[in-house]
């Protein structure tokens, strides 16, 4: 969960409708969350999806493959 706060924060071009960023902080914040309740919540939005595969695709983290999809 420190990770996905830690690129979250990271993002500046990330959307911040009111609705979304309040339930992905929610979920982020409930102690009892996990990653798929991060990633149900950032699938909903495509825009984010969309923004989030870019920047884990780029070079910057250096993965050996191609991210496809936010679980």
């Amino acid at each position: 969960m420190q990770q996905i706060d830690s690129i979250l924060n990271k993002v500046r071009e990330f959307p911040t409708l009111a609705s979304f960023f309040s339930a992905l902080s929610g979920t982020i914040a409930n102690p009892n969350a996990n990653i798929h309740d991060v990633a149900e919540v950032i699938e909903r939005d495509q825009a984010s999806v969309t923004k989030l595969l870019k920047i884990a695709n780029s070079s910057i983290y250096g993965f050996r493959s191609r991210i496809s999809n936010v679980s």
